[in-house]
């Protein structure tokens, strides 16, 4: 029953990641960077990520959470046509993270209207 639960969670995560990236009006964009942040803080276990909207592509940079190097950063470029199979990608599977999840849910349900509520 768990099981169930947490993948019926993730699937509507992977609809509202298809609903954020679905668009390329920058508005759009902007308004769900804060989730696309959310999702790959939350992966990379980071403090910090920052996007950076380029002309057909996004930078991302991931501060590293390690003890021995202070502001340490990794940046990698994702094309835009591919950030929504990235994002899915980091999108995880474990009832750990379900709680996670369901709060982004519930987020966006009220930004969003009832598309992505349980």
């Amino acid at each position: 029953m768990e099981t169930n639960k947490t993948e019926n969670i993730v699937e509507e995560i992977h609809k509202l990641i298809d609903h954020s990236c679905s668009h390329t009006h920058y508005d759009h964009t902007i308004k769900f960077e804060r989730f696309h942040r959310a999702i790959l803080k939350k992966f990379f276990k980071s403090e910090d990520v920052q996007l950076k909207h380029l002309s057909d592509s996004i930078q991302i940079n991931i501060k590293l959470c390690t003890s021995a190097i202070k502001e340490q950063y990794i940046t990698m470029e994702v094309g835009v046509e591919k950030l929504e199979k990235f994002l899915k990608a980091c999108v995880a599977q474990d009832t750990a993270n379900r709680n996670f999840y369901l709060n982004m849910l519930n987020y966006y349900a009220t930004v969003e209207g009832n598309m992505f509520s349980l």
